[in-house]
């Protein structure tokens, strides 16, 4: 006779906090850091992906992009054994490499990314704080979205 397979559960905590909690929060951080929410969040994501280059470069490797034949590929340069990629050669598009940001077309895109999570998250906000207002305005709302 087949037993019954074991299900684990997972808990999981919520916290819901006010949105007027949030934009006095980001206020404050706007009057007294010059910065906000939305750039904090975009630098813990930057640290991130430096964190890993370093991982896989190592503190002091160097690398740049050389095209041969008409592919590209990412050349490392310094100690291979401060570094976790073995090689010294990886065409572009191999995954072990994609996180690296090398050269204007790659700077060029993580910047439109970034841009396009900041300008999704204050359309958030100012569509979540015109609906909490007494009197929904459509003209407010597209003005302050301008």
């Amino acid at each position: 006779m087949a037993t019954a397979p074991t299900v684990h559960h997972v808990d999981h905590e919520i916290w819901i906090m006010p949105l007027e909690w949030l934009a006095a929060s980001d206020n404050t951080l706007k009057s007294k850091e010059h910065t906000d929410f939305i750039a904090l969040g975009q630098l813990a994501q930057a640290i991130g992906k430096l964190r890993h280059q370093i991982k896989l470069l190592g503190m002091l490797g160097q690398a740049y992009v050389k095209v041969v034949k008409g592919k590209p590929y990412l050349i490392f340069k310094g100690t291979v054994n401060a570094r976790p990629l073995q090689g010294t050669r990886y065409l572009r598009e191999n995954p072990k490499v994609a996180c690296f940001v090398i050269g204007t077309k790659e700077l060029v895109k993580d910047a439109l990314e970034a841009t396009r999570i900041a300008v999704f998250a204050y359309v958030a906000i100012d569509v979540m704080k015109e609906c909490l207002m007494d009197r929904f305005s459509l003209a407010r709302l597209g003005i302050n979205l301008s």
